[in-house]
């Protein structure tokens, strides 16, 4: 994985001490939901020299990872509220 990583046909990041691998080597966000660890991608909307401008070098590549919690479990809590209340 190492070798491709290298080459830049796959994305490596680490979530929680565990590496992930990704084919999208395109510039995108990787949303991580903290309660049931799915991972889905976004797209990048807006341009990327933003990133060099605050940087003092050449950006050759960036992995963005965003943790949260995903629209599907924020519908089950708020469900598990209401039926709480009842």
């Amino acid at each position: 994985m190492k070798v491709f990583t290298e080459r830049g046909l796959i994305n490596s990041f680490e979530v929680n001490g565990r590496a992930m691998y990704e084919g999208r080597t395109q510039p995108h966000i990787n949303f991580y939901c903290q309660s049931c660890g799915k991972i889905e991608d976004s797209d990048i909307h807006g341009d990327l020299n933003v990133i060099e401008s605050n940087v003092k070098g050449k950006v050759l590549s960036s992995i963005i990872l965003v943790r949260g919690i995903c629209e599907e479990c924020l519908r089950l809590e708020k469900e598990n509220e209401i039926v709480s209340e009842i």
